[in-house]
């Protein structure tokens, strides 16, 4: 109507297939079976039916591929479920017998023809986690034990790991043990910090300390001078190094000449959380560091001088007296002396102070949390006894800290990597998995899938217990007993006493757990705890058949640039249309006779330039050879044919190559121009070649055959564009 009424060309457009809508997206979910077989005709079964010889249920097959030493077909339009372990027959849509014969269908008693025929093999169909036990701290590639349901020895279990997890942030953190030696902010020079890593953008600060004395210290010869500022100041001036003394010279002990800090510390008693965090999805590990700053701004920490701690007392004893003398025996420092304080009516200690010396900081120095000297008391009286005391730590350590956190680690899906097969049942699911480094492992007596593991008199009054799973050689020995080894559990109710031995039921077994960081994931008692230990998940089963995830088999419904909101021009009642003319000189007419009821109209006017320009071609020249010139043999051609039903193509392939291996050296970029039967020349770059094949792959695709010829008259060229009418 357009052409007739006012030449003009008309493009309709509905709003509406521009609209975001969320969710509309073609969605699929694969269902598959796999059978025990690796003949070749069961990869052209595409469009026939599989039919259970036990169960007599029925599916058409919508493709199929070998997986590994297995034929997976992908089935739809299931009548009922397939039994684990029947036969599977393929048969056409009549439901009859289909003979095969070089990967397709041939009659009924054709030699070396056979029916289709294979065992269907029992795998779990999926695993899911249950929304309200997602656990926390799991990370992706966390393993997941899946156990039971098996119908034979010889087959095997699921294999299956975590595959995505939640982020989420630190809501508090609180003090499990204040430790000792830590500080105020005093003046930016004398401060504590709170480390957190694993935790992106986290933050937290010391509250509060604890005053009590019993707990409290005094930190003394602390230096704060950096010999870096004295690096070119020789010995023998005066003030040579510091200014501790009016005037130093080389006789002047270092122990007079240095500045050193003094100030008092505590254990920490609150943490303050300035920022939680987030995109959190591992286990934050959080510290605390004592630190004090030196005349040139560095920080150094205050564990780093290894200064004992108060010295606690366990039991006071009796008959002790004022200023008796504490007696430091081992420990990997120096310089530490100490005192009793104090004692009560009964002669029982009731406190003990470290004492000064010229050398040394009150309490020593040199010392390490993990080489603490013993103490005892000599008094003056030889009838006291019963005293036990204990240095805890060093000053500047022993904070610990606990945390809550939003859902940080919470497993949201869990990845099925192999779905096992021989099922006859629903196995079980377990992500309560704990490693545990061992030694002494017997070849004999070798831990096996299922075995019990205990510590204790026997199973049954067993303070820790667990399944195992398997035990691989980690560090092999001479003496096969010291050889380590990966102990993997699950279902565990506690964490093993590193003390004691590991026992298998009813064998003679005891593993010694080797309380070693074997790497960075195993805690100092050798232990690596995966998670929480308190996601729950379950495994579905369905005699064989495996559904998948599913998947998306187009971008529509997803937010892209090409999707708009919908609005009052963009919906489902709107109409777009574009002509030559302005919408009033049209819109009464399209109304009367075109314009469907309840739908708006929007005219789009499209105006026609009628601007020109000359333009001119550059001649270009391309230098090459003809084929036989690199063959030798006239014969030597190339042939393109339409592919694919499409009508066009861009491989070429070339014969009587045999005799060379030109096709090696031909680079992508390279200009490549031959003539059709029908004299079009085709010119185009080579995106690849293959001389296995002999073929190449051009980077333009060349229209070949057409049911629909379209000629185009008054061509004019407008910059780069050719308009004309067709």
């Amino acid at each position: 109507m357009f052409r007739v009424l006012y030449d003009s060309d008309f493009d309709l457009f509905y709003t509406k297939d521009s609209v975001f809508r969320a969710s509309s997206g073609l969605w699929y979910v694969t269902k598959s079976l796999k059978l025990l077989t690796l003949n070749k005709n069961f990869l052209s079964i595409n469009n026939y039916r599989v039919f259970g010889e036990t169960t007599k249920s029925i599916a058409v097959v919508e493709n199929s591929a070998v997986a590994g030493n297995k034929t997976e077909v992908f089935i739809s339009n299931i009548e009922r479920l397939f039994q684990s372990g029947e036969y599977i027959r393929v048969v056409n849509n009549k439901n009859q017998d289909v003979y095969f014969k070089n990967n397709k269908e041939v009659p009924k008693g054709t030699s070396g023809s056979t029916i289709l025929r294979a065992k269907l093999v029992g795998q779990i169909s999926s695993i899911k986690v249950d929304a309200k036990n997602r656990g926390l701290f799991y990370q992706p590639g966390d393993p997941v034990i899946v156990y039971g349901g098996l119908e034979t020895s010889n087959g095997h279990g699921a294999i299956a790991e975590v595959g995505t997890t939640s982020a989420g942030s630190i809501l508090n953190i609180g003090v499990i043990a204040g430790g000792y030696g830590y500080s105020a902010n005093v003046n930016g020079n004398v401060y504590s910090s709170i480390n957190i890593t694993n935790a992106l953008g986290a933050a937290a600060q010391v509250g509060s300390l604890n005053p009590d004395p019993q707990t409290s210290a005094n930190v003394t010869f602390v230096p704060t001078d950096s010999i870096a500022l004295k690096q070119f100041t020789p010995l023998s001036n005066i003030n040579f190094f510091f200014a501790n003394v009016v005037i130093s010279n080389v006789n002047t002990k270092l122990s007079d000449a240095f500045t050193f800090a003094k100030y008092p510390v505590f254990p920490i008693s609150s943490v303050l959380l300035t920022n939680g965090g987030g995109g959190i999805k591992k286990l934050p590990v959080i510290t605390a560091s004592s630190l004090y700053k030196d005349d040139v701004g560095n920080s150094d920490d205050l564990a780093n001088i290894g200064i004992l701690a108060p010295i606690q007392i366990n039991s006071g004893g009796q008959g002790y007296e004022l200023n008796d003398t504490i007696i430091f025996a081992g420990g990997s420092g120096y310089g530490a002396q100490a005192e009793v304080s104090n004692v009560d009516s009964n002669g029982t200690i009731t406190s003990v102070t470290y004492t000064a010396t010229n050398q040394f900081p009150l309490g020593g120095m040199g010392y390490r949390t993990l080489s603490l000297p013993t103490v005892s008391v000599d008094s003056a009286n030889v009838d006291a006894y019963g005293a036990s005391l204990y240095v805890p730590n060093i000053l500047g350590a022993g904070a610990t800290f606990s945390f809550d956190t939003d859902k940080t680690g919470a497993v949201s899906t869990i990845s099925i990597l192999d779905n096992g097969e021989d099922y006859v049942s629903k196995p079980n699911v377990s992500l309560k998995i704990q490693d545990i480094i061992v030694s002494n492992v017997s070849i004999s007596q070798y831990p096996r899938l299922g075995d019990i593991i205990f510590q204790g008199v026997d199973v049954n009054s067993s303070t820790y217990r667990a399944t195992v799973n398997n035990a691989v050689l980690l560090l092999p020995n001479g003496d096969p007993a010291q050889s380590l080894y990966n102990l993997r559990v699950f279902e565990y109710n506690t964490n093993p006493d590193p003390t004691k031995p590991l026992k298998i039921n009813n064998k003679n077994v005891h593993f010694v757990m080797a309380n070693i960081a074997y790497n960075e994931n195993y805690n100092t008692n050798g232990i690596r705890t995966y998670g929480d230990g308190r996601a729950i998940a379950n495994a579905a089963f369905l005699n064989g058949l495996v559904i998948s995830e599913g998947q998306y088999l187009n971008k529509q419904g997803q937010p892209s640039s090409f999707s708009v909101l919908q609005s009052s021009v963009y919906n489902n009642y709107t109409y777009q249309i574009t002509v030559e003319k302005e919408i009033s000189k049209y819109k009464d007419i399209l109304l009367n006779l075109l314009h469907p009821s309840g739908m708006q109209l929007l005219g789009r006017y499209v105006l026609k330039s009628n601007g020109s320009f000359t333009s001119t071609g550059n001649t270009y020249y391309n230098t090459g050879h003809h084929l036989s010139y690199y063959t030798n043999d006239t014969n030597s051609h190339l042939i393109m044919e339409a592919g694919g039903g499409t009508g066009y193509y861009n491989v070429v392939e070339f014969y009587n190559m045999d005799s060379v291996t030109i096709l090696d050296t031909i680079l992508p970029g390279t200009t490549i121009t031959f003539t059709s039967e029908d004299d079009v020349m085709i010119t185009s770059e080579i995106a690849s070649s293959n001389s296995l094949s002999n073929t190449v792959t051009l980077k333009d695709s060349t229209w070949l055959t057409s049911s629909l010829t379209a000629y185009a008259t008054n061509i004019t060229l407008y910059g780069n564009t050719i308009f004309g009418s067709i």
